[in-house]
């Protein structure tokens, strides 16, 4: 965080710290830090895990949009898009820092309420295998499993048009899998 805090404070501009965050970050922190970048704003640079990490979009997706976080609930809710913003990920397996998705949860209903589209779409991702040594062995373990999951999704739904991030995670991931996977996966392959 520090790292980052210099960086902005190098380029002339006064970073703000919000870290009002809790796992599966709630509707009363997206509303506080949306207050603080209506004071502060300029652009938004999310630094963490998923938690963190959509929290920020969605004070983003308040800055650009009039109205509440359950406003937005569902499938292409959202009118504009978030001001510029840049994620760098502190963990391996969300790929909140890629995706159309934001999860927020709702304590007055015990729900987590689900925010999709394409307006939720960071403008950068910052990704740098050294931050997440950040974490201990158990959650760098959990996460990895996550990012590997993820890879197995869209190898199992080749149908579905995958994005270049989840291209490149399944490149960058090979030089870990084992050779005799691949051949059992060929071999269980059902022809067209």
């Amino acid at each position: 965080m520090q790292q980052v805090l210099a960086s902005v404070g190098a380029a002339g501009l006064e970073p703000t710290l919000f870290t009002r965050v809790t796992l599966n970050p709630r509707i009363e922190e997206v509303a506080a830090g949306a207050v603080v970048y209506a004071e502060q704003g300029c652009a938004i640079i999310a630094v963490g895990g998923g938690s963190a990490i959509d929290c920020a979009k969605c004070i983003g997706l308040l800055a650009a949009n009039q109205g509440r976080i359950r406003d937005f609930v569902g499938v292409d809710n959202v009118g504009a898009p978030m001001p510029p913003t840049i994620c760098i990920p502190t963990t391996a397996g969300t790929s909140a820092d890629v995706l159309q998705f934001a999860v927020i949860t709702d304590r007055e209903i015990n729900r987590k309420l689900p925010i999709i589209s394409k307006a939720l779409v960071p403008n950068n991702s910052l990704i740098d295998p050294a931050t997440i040594t950040t974490m201990d062995a158990f959650l760098t373990a959990c996460t990895g499993m996550d990012a590997l999951a993820r890879r197995g999704s869209v190898r199992i739904a080749r149908a579905l048009v995958a994005n270049g991030y989840a291209c490149a995670g399944s490149h960058a991931t090979d030089q870990f899998q084992s050779p005799e996977i691949d051949r059992e996966a060929e071999q269980s392959r059902v022809p067209p």
